[in-house]
């Protein structure tokens, strides 16, 4: 029997024996040997491998689908670049994408029937395998995204226009279909038919993809589009000055956007719902992405009005992207197209990236060292100089500018991210405070109680092992918590302003300035002062002086965005980016000065009002064991897949339990 077609399937495993063998290395650093330039090549998510899966133990969990099939009779292909396949059952996740060929026959009545599999469930062949980037669970969607294999074969040299539609169609494979489709839709409705900006005669043009990065990121997909402008040839022109004004403003963000990212769109696929305000227990993460859009609006707004208020003309104005489109009609993958501010847009000349460059895995912060294996800290000698430079460049105007306009900013926030208002009335209702957050750690005790009750720890049973040594933590926390409480009444709220929460260098982009920073100072005299305070913290390293300032170019990653009592912004700079005490509480210092002699009675309020540290410490230490003993636990619903051992995760208890008993015997 003569075969009429030849058809490539696939379908999605489970198997985490692969999935683990061929995924990145998390770490730079392996045994001592320097394994970066092995984990840039790692990119198996690009490219299929032959593998004999009959060696491996693995379960298809997707149904099997046709990405393209060659008629033989008719000499006709027909290609599926992207194909959604559903979960065939519920807690399920794919580790890889498996392809075969099935060869298929006429039969006497004209019904295609399949002569010959090379793959499917069977285990007989090696199969072509493409394992996935990341892990897709069920919990999260209801299908899997397969696309048409690669290879890693060379191929040979090929002209201008074969070379573009490969990358096109290269694009086409990075990312969902509909969501490409969707983007491109409305740039060329928004751009078609309008000229290039520096010559009004030209023809008008249309965009397609070109290429798509792929950027790193914990939670969510972010996807670097390179877009190109063809020749239309229609020769039609839009009137723009005829369009409603609204439309008119929608077109003009579009075009600005393109031109500012010199034809470079970033895409952003939400997929997690873990925030600190939540322990980073995984909740909605349509309702994260509300969040996050509005946070960016909100803080484009709010920067816009204070570099036209406040800062002199020479002054680096932080540019905070624009969210072109937000859309939600899937609500399993909620995606946003937003403006290019990186590398190579036409604002950002003289990007600096020396600060990312020079984070380090391994730190001593806080009287322990402490392992950061994803994206490390910045070293300690330069850690008060970096809070510093963000302290005043944006911070400070952040929480000056929603705190003056507070009501109207709120307002904005609730409303637009679909979290109620406050039916135009200043009660701020859904504010974060720090008798907000006590409470949320002992709803999070009971929970965690209850759940260990379930196990049957109780009294009437002798207790070993985990469990035991899990109750013991939960009865520290129980106490930490009664003095928390205590704190609560002597804490008075300020003013609530719109926080970051995340100012790490991976979340600024940073460029090289030959200004004063906007506190008045230049780099050189704020490192003085570091370093004095560095000295004084007997930290060895020693500074090093740049010829250039580096100023924060823009603000990125609004995940942790909130309206909240703005020490919260300042309570995390202080632990998470200092590296002790000392360096801590002249930060902290630093800022009530600032806001003391501000010009408007909230800063004023807020400089006066702020007080110690050192409950704020404590706060942040019980929220950092409460999060640990939640992902003991397993009770985070899935979010956050944790890169350390579970002695890693006691290990890290222990020392936070230790910066308690530190900070209690101090506070007393």
């Amino acid at each position: 029997c003569v075969p009429a077609s030849a058809s490539i399937m696939a379908c999605g495993i489970e198997c985490s024996d692969i999935g683990n063998a061929y995924r990145k290395c998390d770490q730079d650093m392996c045994q001592g040997f320097n394994h970066k330039p092995v984990t840039e090549y790692c990119r198996f998510g690009d490219y299929c491998i032959s593998l004999p899966l009959y060696e491996y133990d693995f379960e298809p969990v997707t149904e099997a689908v046709e990405v393209s099939t060659l008629d033989f009779e008719n000499a006709v292909e027909k290609k599926n670049c992207t194909v959604e396949a559903a979960f065939k059952r519920k807690g399920a996740t794919c580790h890889a994408i498996v392809y075969w060929v099935e060869y298929k026959g006429i039969n006497q009545n004209k019904v295609s029937t399949t002569i010959i599999s090379t793959g499917g469930e069977t285990r007989n062949y090696q199969q072509e395998v493409c394992i996935l980037p990341e892990p897709v669970s069920s919990k999260e969607r209801k299908t899997v995204t397969i696309q048409m294999g690669r290879n890693n074969i060379i191929e040979p040299a090929v002209d201008r226009k074969e070379e573009e539609k490969a990358m096109s169609d290269d694009a086409s494979s990075r990312v969902p279909q509909y969501i490409l489709n969707k983007i491109l839709e409305m740039v060329n409705e928004s751009c078609h038919g309008i000229p290039n900006e520096d010559d009004s005669n030209s023809e008008c043009y249309f965009y397609k993809a070109v290429t798509i990065q792929q950027a790193k990121s914990a939670q969510q997909r972010v996807y670097i589009l390179q877009l190109r402008r063809h020749p239309c040839g229609c020769g039609q022109r839009k009137p723009t000055d005829k369009l409603p004004q609204k439309q008119q403003r929608q077109q003009q963000q579009w075009i600005d956007a393109l031109r500012s990212g010199h034809d470079r769109l970033v895409l952003r696929i939400w997929k997690g719902g873990s925030q600190w305000w939540n322990l980073h227990r995984n909740s909605s993460h349509l309702e994260l992405a509300r969040k996050e859009v509005m946070g960016y609006h909100v803080a484009r707004q709010a920067f816009v009005e204070y570099n036209n208020t406040v800062l002199e003309a020479s002054t680096q104005v932080i540019r905070i992207p624009r969210v072109l489109h937000f859309e939600t009609a899937r609500e399993e993958e909620p995606w946003a197209i937003m403006e290019y501010v990186g590398p190579d847009s036409f604002y950002l000349e003289q990007p600096d990236d020396s600060y990312l460059t020079s984070m380090i895995k391994v730190r001593t912060e806080f009287g322990f060292k402490e392992p950061h294996p994803r994206w490390g800290r910045l070293p300690v000698d330069q850690a008060l100089e970096y809070a510093r430079m963000v302290l005043h460049q944006v911070i400070l105007p952040l929480h000056r500018q929603t705190s003056k306009g507070a009501s109207s900013y709120y307002q904005t926030f609730m409303l637009l991210s679909e979290c109620g208002g406050s039916d135009g009335k200043d009660n701020f209702d859904n504010v974060f405070t720090y008798s907000k957050m006590v409470e949320l750690y002992q709803f999070a005790w009971k929970n965690m109680m209850a759940n260990l009750s379930s196990r049957g720890t109780t009294g009437e049973v002798e207790e070993v092992g985990e469990d035991s040594w899990i109750k013991q933590c939960l009865q520290r926390l129980r106490e930490a918590l009664v003095i928390l409480e205590g704190h609560c009444a002597g804490i008075p709220n300020l003013q609530p302003v719109l926080v970051h929460m995340d100012l790490q260098p991976q979340n600024l982009i940073f460029c090289k300035s030959n200004h004063p920073q906007n506190s008045g100072s230049t780099r050189k005299e704020m490192m003085t002062t570091t370093a004095e305070v560095t000295t004084r913290s007997d930290n060895a390293a020693s500074q090093q002086k740049c010829q250039y300032d580096i100023s924060v170019f823009s603000v990125l990653d609004w995940e942790d965005t909130a309206w909240a009592d703005p020490r919260f912004d300042l309570l995390l700079l202080c632990r998470k980016v200092c590296a002790n005490l000392e360096q801590a509480q002249f930060l902290w210092s630093e800022y009530a000065r600032e806001m003391a002699r501000g010009d408007d009675c909230n800063d004023r309020t807020a400089g006066n009002l702020l007080g110690t540290i050192e409950p704020w410490l404590q706060l942040e230490t019980v929220h950092s064991i409460t999060t640990l003993l939640l992902q003991s636990m397993d009770l985070l619903n899935g979010a956050r897949n944790p890169w350390e051992t579970k002695e890693d995760l006691w290990g890290k208890l222990q020392r936070e339990f230790s910066r308690w008993e530190e900070r209690r015997v101090a506070h007393e």
